[in-house]
């Protein structure tokens, strides 16, 4: 596994959706897999200025790099490798779901107030607007919530947005700014 920063000159959390949303279109059309961590100083809350992108293939790292080569708002860091056998803290970004039911949905009130619930819990973790086909082109946010812990990597299998799910686990090295 590797990863490089994607640093934001000013940060600025449009600007740095936006680039979540690029790093999605070239993942989705080249079809590698990559993870997105969110990285911080020790003990400090996302800001929106770094955006870190793991990868598990020299060809990914290349295709991103092509891509965010020539962007004058960011600076990309060298690549770094991470040791096979790492063992240390590590994090996962799980994207946290929020689908509003449908008035057609059996037991919708029970349902809507799950969906209300969850969009209040939603409120305090840290999201990405992306804009979807099938939801008219309107922006969407991509809540997710950081879980932490202590051990060695496991498979590398994130979701298409480069986050972690219930089903896609993604551990990832925790290496603070």
């Amino acid at each position: 596994m590797k990863y490089f920063d994607i640093t934001l000159k000013t940060p600025n959390h449009n600007d740095m959706s936006a680039i979540a949303r690029r790093v999605h279109g070239t993942i989705k059309r080249s079809g590698h897999k990559y993870a997105m961590g969110m990285p911080t100083q020790k003990n400090a809350p996302y800001t929106f200025n770094v955006l870190r992108i793991f990868s598990d293939s020299n060809e990914t790292v290349l295709t991103f790099l092509k891509l965010f080569n020539k962007d004058d708002k960011i600076d990309i860091s060298d690549v770094v490798d991470v040791p096979n056998d790492y063992h240390g803290e590590i994090v996962q970004y799980r994207y946290y779901s929020l689908q509003e039911p449908d008035g057609k949905t059996k037991n919708f009130k029970f349902h809507q107030a799950l969906f209300e619930a969850r969009v209040e819990v939603a409120e305090s973790f840290h999201y990405f607007k992306y804009k979807h086909a099938n939801r008219g082109g309107e922006f969407n946010s991509k809540h997710f919530e950081e879980f932490h812990d202590v051990g060695g990597l496991n498979a590398f299998d994130p979701n298409n947005y480069g986050l972690s799910s219930k089903m896609k686990q993604a551990w990832l090295p925790l290496v603070y700014l």
